[in-house]
């Protein structure tokens, strides 16, 4: 086994572990709130996009991780459907459609066009979980470390892209990983209080209003 087949297989261990935070977060608060309904979906188009692109060149070290954060993602989208009642084919709808377009691709147009296919909707889902951050007044159902650790599988699997000659996965990781950094600040921000949800108002604080004094009586 060579050093960048060794070195992927580390990527794909670190990789195969991204989705759980949120998936324990997500069935501890019992509550879906912060959370992106897009966001997971086109996560797990993308997901199940890279398993034919990992078959395609027989790197195992994609397919592997893919698959498991395709079945934990798929979990994430259950969860927050029931959580918000909404209908299984309607939340599974985008997905499969997304997954087919890429996977279509992949097959017919090669990796370039794949990569920057598959960094549109990866990226779009990341910018929508910023806009949900940015205007949800309750976020307890986001995980943190899900949003930290996602900025280091991302930065190890730009690494093994770059020593693969793999632009589809260069592409993917980098524009994925600094939006993933944006998120995480943002989140910070949020739960330390230092900003607030889009469009909330401070309040002014409430000058204590002095008690009117008793006028004295002149004695007569």
């Amino acid at each position: 086994m060579s050093a960048m087949e060794i070195y992927g297989w580390f990527c794909a261990l670190i990789g195969a572990a991204t989705a759980f935070p949120q998936l324990f977060k997500l069935l501890r608060a019992r509550t879906s709130a912060g959370l992106s309904l897009l966001m997971w979906q086109l996560s797990l188009s993308v997901n199940t996009a890279w398993l034919v692109h990992g078959s395609l060149f027989k790197f195992w070290n994609l397919l592997v991780p893919n698959a498991i954060m395709g079945a934990c993602g798929a979990l994430i989208l259950y969860h927050i459907s029931r959580d918000r009642q909404i209908p299984l084919l309607r939340a599974f709808l985008l997905p499969a459609t997304i997954f087919a377009v890429l996977a279509t691709v992949d097959l017919t147009l090669g990796t370039v066009v794949f990569g920057i296919l598959i960094s549109i909707p990866q990226l779009v889902g990341a910018i929508a979980q910023f806009l949900v951050l940015l205007r949800s007044r309750d976020i307890r159902g986001v995980s943190f470390p899900f949003l930290a650790y996602s900025v280091l599988v991302n930065l190890v699997w730009f690494i093994f892209g770059v020593w693969a000659a793999d632009a589809a996965l260069m592409l993917a990781a980098s524009s994925l990983g600094v939006m993933t950094i944006v998120n995480c600040t943002w989140w910070f921000l949020r739960t330390k209080g230092l900003v607030g949800p889009l469009g909330s108002k401070v309040e002014p604080a409430v000058q204590p209003v002095a008690e009117p004094q008793p006028e004295l009586v002149a004695a007569s």
